[in-house]
C-alpha cells in the first residue's frame, strides 16, 4: 500500500497504546521548551533508535503485509511484525553475536546459545521496533499512519526502500516465506542465519543506503525538513573540520562561539542550536538545584514525612557558602577573599557581562568572545553540590544577555511558543526578573534564595497540573502545606535534555557518510557538497 508524500507531513499519530508510561520525567516542566526546539531542529531520530536499518525493515514489513492482503488491523500487523523482528534479531546474532543496535538481542543471544536446531519466533521485547521507529519513519516521509489500521508507505520514499530490502532478502528461504505474509512459529537455525546475513546491521546495499540518505537529506527537502537537513549538514561539516565523527559538545561549542568556522550557510541552524542551549542550561541548572532542595529537605526532616518549614530548608542550603563560593570561583566571578554574602546581584551581573564578552547580535541572539558560556556553567553544575544554587542567578544573567529582541518582537529562538509563565519563559519571567533584581539592588544571596524557592514552586505547579489531568498521575517528590514541606521519600535525579545528536551522528556512520576515527568519508564529502549547494539555493532564511 502506498500513499502520496505530502509537502508537509501531518503530526505523527501512530502510537503503541500498550506501552507502559514512565512517570516522573521532567518534574520541573522545563525540558519541554528544550524538546520543542530540539524536535524542530532534528526530527526523524530518537534516543531509542540505534540502528537506521530498522527504517528499511519497517518499510519492507509494511509492504509485504499489505501485498499479502493480510487483515487491515493494527493488532494483526503488530503480531506479524513481532515475529519478523524476532527473525531479524536471531539472524543477526547468529551471524555475529557482537553486533550492536539489535532490538531483542538479549533474548536472541540466549536462544542462539542453545543447542536447538529450531528456534522460536515470538515477541522478544515489550516495545517493538515497529513502535519505536514509527514517528521517525513518518517524519522522514517513509510511512503514514492510518488510525487503527496498519501504516501505509509513501510512493516517493517508503515504497522504493521496501523494494530495495526485498531485493536483498527475497532469495533467502525465510525471506520468501515472510514475503508472502506468513509468519511461522519457529524456524531452522540455518535459515535464520541465512536471513540474518541478508539483513545484517553492519552493512547495507548501495541502493538501500542511497534511499536512506535521501530520506535524511533529500535533494528537494520540504519546508518542514530544512532544519533537520541543515543539522545533518552541520554534523558532516564538523567532521570535515575535526577529522573525526563530531560529538554533541562540538556542535554546541560551534554554536556558542563568536567566530564560527563552519560555512556561513549554516549560521541559521547554529543559531537554532544556540537557542536550544540557552533553554537547556536553564532546565539543567534548575534540576540540579531541585536535587539539592530535596536532599536538604530530607536532612532537615530527619528522613521522616514530618512537616518542615520551607524557610528552614532554604536556609540550610544557603548555609553552604563555601560550596557556592567555589562554584562562582570556578567561573572566575569572585575572588578568594571575597565575602559573597555582601555582593550585590548588580555587581555579579556586571561581572557576568564582562565574562560573556562584547556581544555580536544575530537573529535575536547575542554571541561573545568571553570565557563564560553555557558549556562551562553546565560543567561546573555537574559537580557543584549545594554550590549549584549560586549558578541559578548566573544562568539567568546569561539567558537575559543572550536574548536580543528584534524590532519585530519574537521569542522563537528560545521558546517557540512553549514557555510563558508556566515554563519560566525568557521574556515573560527571566528578563523582567533580572531587571528587577538590578533596579531594586538585591543582594546576590537573596536572588539565589528566591530562585531556589521558585524552583521548588515550579515543581509543585507541574505536579498539580499533571494531577489535574489525571488524578492517578502524582509525581510530587514533596508536599506543600502553607509554608511547610513534607518529604515523600521520593528521589529526584537531575539530568540534561537529550539532544539526539549522538544518535544522528551514529546514523551517518552507519550510512557510510562518516567514520568515527577519520571523519568525513568520500561519500560523505559528496553529500556535504550537495547539501551546501542546496542551502545556498534557498537564499536568505
Amino acid at each position: 500500500m502506498s500513499i502520496e508524500l505530502l509537502d508537509r507531513m501531518p503530526e505523527p499519530t501512530w502510537v503503541d497504546t500498550e506501552a507502559k508510561l514512565i512517570q516522573g520525567l521532567d518534574l520541573l516542566g522545563l525540558r519541554l521548551p528544550v524538546q520543542v526546539l530540539g524536535n524542530a531542529l532534528l526530527d526523524g531520530v530518537t534516543t531509542a533508535t540505534p540502528s537506521v536499518r530498522y527504517l528499511s525493515i519497517l518499510c519492507w514489513t509494511i509492504h509485504v503485509y499489505g501485498q499479502a492482503r493480510k487483515p487491515d488491523s493494527w493488532d494483526d500487523f503488530r503480531e506479524f511484525t513481532a515475529r519478523v523482528e524476532a527473525a531479524v534479531a536471531l539472524g543477526n546474532i547468529l551471524v555475529d553475536d557482537s553486533v550492536v543496535g539489535v532490538i531483542g538481542s538479549t533474548e536472541a543471544r540466549s536462544l542462539a546459545e542453545s543447542e536447538a536446531g529450531v528456534l522460536p519466533l515470538r515477541q522478544f521485547v515489550s516495545q517493538l521496533a515497529t513502535n519505536i521507529y514509527a514517528n521517525p519513519s513518518e517524519q522522514l516521509g517513509l510511512t503514514v499512519s492510518r488510525d487503527a489500521s496498519f501504516p501505509g508507505l509513501t510512493r516517493e520514499r517508503g515504497l522504493p526502500l521496501a523494494n530495495a530490502v526485498q531485493a536483498e532478502i527475497e532469495k533467502t528461504r525465510l525471506g520468501g516465506v515472510l514475503g508472502k505474509g506468513s509468519a511461522p512459529d519457529s524456524v531452522f537455525r540455518d535459515e535464520l542465519a541465512e536471513f540474518g546475513g541478508a539483513l545484517f546491521f553492519n552493512r547495507t546495499s548501495d541502493s538501500e543506503t542511497a534511499i536512506l540518505v535521501e530520506a535524511l537529506l533529500p535533494r528537494k527537502p520540504r519546508l518542514a525538513e530544512r532544519r533537520r537537513f541543515q543539522t545533518y549538514t552541520c554534523l558532516l561539516a564538523l567532521a570535515d573540520q575535526f577529522g573525526a565523527a563530531p560529538k554533541e559538545s562540538d556542535l554546541f561549542d560551534e554554536a556558542e562561539a563568536l567566530e564560527r568556522r563552519l560555512p556561513e550557510e549554516l549560521e541559521p541552524v547554529l543559531d537554532g542550536w544556540l537557542g536550544y542551549r540557552v533553554r537547556d542550561l536553564i532546565a539543567y541548572v534548575h534540576e540540579v538545584a531541585m536535587r539539592q532542595i530535596v536532599l536538604a529537605l530530607r536532612e532537615e526532616s530527619g528522613g521522616t514525612a514530618g512537616a518542615v518549614k520551607a524557610e528552614s530548608v532554604i536556609r540550610r542550603l544557603m548555609g553552604h557558602v563555601g560550596d557556592q563560593k567555589e562554584a562562582l570561583r570556578d567561573l572566575q566571578l569572585v575572588d578568594d577573599d571575597e565575602d559573597i554574602g555582601a555582593v550585590s546581584f548588580r555587581t555579579l551581573n556586571e561581572r557576568c557581562l564582562d565574562a560573556f564578552g562584547s556581544p555580536v547580535s544575530r537573529r535575536g541572539l547575542n554571541r561573545g568572545n568571553g570565557s563564560l558560556r553555557e558549556s562551562l556553567i553546565i560543567d561546573v553544575a555537574e559537580s557543584a553540590g549545594a554550590g549549584a544554587l549560586a549558578l541559578l542567578p548566573v544562568s539567568w544573567s546569561l539567558a537575559a544577555w543572550r536574548s536580543d529582541p528584534w524590532e519585530e518582537f519574537s521569542r522563537e529562538p528560545f521558546e517557540a511558543g512553549t514557555a510563558g509563565w508556566n515554563r519560566v519563559g525568557l521574556f515573560e519571567v527571566i528578563r523582567p526578573s533580572v531587571s528587577e533584581f538590578i533596579e531594586e539592588e538585591w543582594l546576590f544571596r537573596d536572588v539565589t534564595a528566591d530562585l531556589a524557592y521558585r524552583t521548588a514552586n515550579q515543581h509543585l505547579d507541574i505536579a498539580w497540573s499533571r494531577m489535574a489531568v489525571d488524578q492517578t498521575h502524582d509525581v510530587a517528590v514533596f508536599l506543600s502545606d502553607a509554608d511547610n514541606w513534607h518529604d515523600r521519600g521520593k528521589s529526584f535525579q537531575a539530568g540534561r535534555t537529550a539532544s539526539r545528536i549522538f544518535q544522528a551522528t551514529n546514523w551517518l556512520v552507519q550510512l557510510g557518510l562518516l567514520d568515527h576515527e577519520t571523519g568525513l568519508t568520500s561519500r560523505g564529502r559528496s553529500v556535504l557538497d550537495r547539501c551546501l549547494g542546496s542551502i545556498r539555493a534557498w537564499g536568505p532564511q
